[in-house]
């Protein structure tokens, strides 16, 4: 089930502070939240050079959420907290760099074994199912054995059959059969010769699957002994970069050299802008872009959201799929089992069998689900 993320994501600006409104509705909520955390992923950790640069990356955003957690509230399956979600937005524009508890926007309002669609309905509980709607799971506590119908409770997760929490400083984190990966370690420690530790320094050799200090990471050219080196993560626009080893652009920008050559990280265009490959688009969707080694620039657009036109050239976002004829089709959200479908991308489950959409592993609600 999808669940709407309200912890912001922490990522050096600080542009003018946005006007926040002592209490907020749920759809000024979703309309302001995405501005805000990006002004505070500026603010607080590299990872952006430009506020437009994380606004381009999160577009579409407010519309899943007015379409998914609003619609929570709108149906009376979570209570709406105003009061608490101004505190979140003003703390995420203006605020220091201590991560706000904007989770307390919502009150959940479905018990255990309730009908659920998102994961802020349930009270202590979290939303699971293949079909929409789901069931409200009572979480199951740190120790306690797990299913695949199970559902740990926050700051725990299933592995090998029970619930855990992460491992602290100078705990194993050796491979626990039947899983093929190590126990995560806590926030800021690494797994390192199956021992939690901290992280490889910059610089410092590393192996694949080692962390390295905030920042830096795993990579660059293989040793003959195997090893690597932690290389920088957020690489400036302008700065030198390289997956050979320089380093690696910030996430609104690419590195101009795609071989072992230091390049420069340059930013990435907007709907419009002139490219000459995916990468150098925020969509990742350049059109006219040469294949033949030319230079002539093609043009970077966004992918349709719900009712903007599609085309041939202009395809349709996650959840939706281009509907019409030609070049005068429209975005329309996909569709949920049950529903009349041609294409296997008409459906929420990417499952469509003799014209129906099926139920699959990969089931999601419909935005359109009725409450």
């Amino acid at each position: 089930m999808r669940s709407w993320n309200l912890v912001a994501t922490l990522f050096v600006a600080c542009p003018p502070p946005i006007a926040v409104v002592p209490a907020v509705s749920v759809e000024d909520f979703c309309a302001q939240y995405t501005e805000a955390e990006c002004r505070f992923a500026l603010r607080c950790q590299p990872h952006y050079d430009r506020l437009e640069g994380c606004l381009a990356l999160k577009a579409g955003n407010a519309k899943d959420c007015l379409s998914s957690v609003a619609q929570s509230v709108r149906s009376g399956r979570a209570a709406w907290n105003g009061a608490v979600a101004a505190e979140c937005l003003t703390a995420l524009a203006e605020g220091n760099c201590a991560a706000p508890a904007c989770d307390r926007v919502f009150t959940p309002q479905v018990a255990p074994g309730g009908a659920c669609f998102e994961g802020v309905e349930c009270a202590d509980a979290g939303c699971l199912g293949l079909t929409c709607p789901g069931v409200c799971v009572a979480f199951k506590r740190v120790g306690a054995a797990v299913t695949d119908a199970d559902v740990c409770e926050p700051g725990s997760y299933p592995y090998a059959g029970f619930c855990r929490a992460r491992v602290a400083e100078g705990g194993s984190c050796a491979i626990i059969a039947p899983s093929f990966f190590p126990p995560f370690c806590e926030k800021g420690l690494a797994c390192l010769g199956e021992v939690c530790r901290q992280p490889r320094p910059a610089g410092a050799s590393c192996l694949d699957g080692e962390g390295c200090v905030e920042g830096w990471v795993c990579g660059g050219s293989r040793r003959a002994d195997g090893s690597r080196t932690c290389i920088p993560l957020n690489v400036p626009q302008g700065g030198a970069c390289s997956a050979a080893g320089t380093g690696l652009c910030r996430i609104d920008a690419y590195c101009d050299s795609i071989g072992p050559a230091d390049g420069v990280c340059r930013a990435r265009q907007p709907a419009g802008g002139p490219c000459t490959a995916s990468l150098h688009c925020f969509s990742l969707q350049c059109v006219g872009a040469p294949v033949d080694g030319g230079t002539t620039p093609g043009r970077c657009f966004e992918q349709g959201q719900p009712g903007d036109p599609c085309s041939a050239e202009r395809s349709c976002a996650f959840r939706s799929f281009c509907e019409g004829d030609g070049g005068a089709g429209v975005c329309v959200r996909s569709r949920s089992a049950g529903s009349a479908c041609v294409t296997a991308n008409e459906c929420d489950s990417f499952t469509c069998q003799g014209g129906t959409c099926v139920e699959g592993a990969a089931s999601l609600c419909s935005d359109l689900t009725p409450y």
